[in-house]
């Protein structure tokens, strides 16, 4: 009787041990993701800055990169989005940064394949705060866009001072007490 019970307790247990492990790997793992949203500045681009600053931040940052950047004269998206032609040892890529919380769409990337071709630019790139629908990431890897999501910008944005960088687009510089990075031990959202 006893070896039976202890049968049947040993896969219980052996369960009830996994499910914690697993509670405590999904709390680590959301810690890391928001403690590197807040080093890349993402919570500012989604809650303070226009678009106008968006484009102004993204410049910033290729321009921290050594790369020289340009308007072009005609625009595809008229406020809409920021338009760059960044210049790099790599050649001239067309930007498009997209800041929004309806997600990026097929017709966003058709716009920009049009207008790359009028202003006789190859390389692409869509940098955006938001995720792309499933068709916008087919036609993308079709065109060979670079796209830069959400999760890129937090990657990439972080290795570059891009919270202070944000701060200072929006106006709060790097002396005021948001710009300090939060501390890994406490939730702010």
């Amino acid at each position: 009787m006893m070896d039976v019970l202890i049968f049947l307790i040993k896969p219980v247990l052996l369960a009830f041990l996994i499910g914690i492990v697993a509670i405590i790997l999904a709390t680590l793992s959301a810690e890391k993701y928001h403690r590197r949203r807040m080093e890349g500045g993402v919570d500012i681009i989604d809650e303070r800055m226009t678009q106008e600053q968006f484009g102004a931040y993204l410049a910033a940052i290729f321009r921290q990169d050594g790369a020289t950047v340009e308007e072009p004269a005609r625009l595809a998206f008229e406020g809409e989005a920021a338009e760059l032609i960044v210049e790099d040892s790599r050649g001239r890529t067309y930007v498009v940064g997209l800041k929004t919380r309806d997600g990026v769409h097929k017709e966003t990337i058709d716009r920009m394949i049009e207008q790359a071709g009028a202003l006789g630019v190859r390389r692409q790139r869509l940098v955006t705060n938001s995720m792309l629908s499933r068709e916008a990431q087919g036609r993308a890897r079709e065109f060979r866009i670079e796209v830069w999501d959400r999760l890129q910008i937090i990657r990439r944005f972080a290795k570059a001072s891009g919270r202070a960088l944000a701060l200072e687009i929006v106006g709060e510089g790097a002396g005021s007490p948001e710009s300090a990075p939060p501390s890994p031990h406490i939730m702010t959202d």
